[in-house]
């Protein structure tokens, strides 16, 4: 049960790493820091705008399940955005994206419907 928990944004004094796809937030990078204290256990978690937003995204999706991993958050993706995608869909399934399962693909294209 969460006892209490705090989210704004921060813009990065020194380097930090993103809890959803394990890069570097830069100095000078806006991020999203979250913290709060989870069945007795305190926690500060860190985030890119866009992994947040797309952290968000995943639970306005599914709304009902507080207990997650970044797995579940990477099948999402993949099933919501990749099989929709352009480049996917113009290499044959096949993407050149770096995306594994921590990251989501910053190249997506959605595509048209005639395809």
């Amino acid at each position: 049960m969460m006892e209490f928990f705090n989210s704004r944004y921060h813009v990065a004094r020194k380097e930090h790493t993103c809890e959803a796809c394990e890069r570097k937030i830069q100095i000078g990078e806006k991020y999203e820091y979250e913290s709060g204290k989870f069945e007795g256990t305190f926690f500060e978690r860190r985030y890119h705008i866009d992994c947040y937003m797309t952290l968000q995204d995943f639970f306005s999706d599914d709304p009902g399940d507080d207990f997650f991993t970044y797995d579940h958050v990477f099948d999402w993706w993949l099933e919501g955005y990749c099989y929709q995608c352009a480049l996917w869909y113009d290499n044959g399934g096949e993407c050149d994206c770096d995306m594994d399962r921590r990251i989501w693909c910053t190249k997506y294209q959605k595509r048209s419907e005639n395809e």
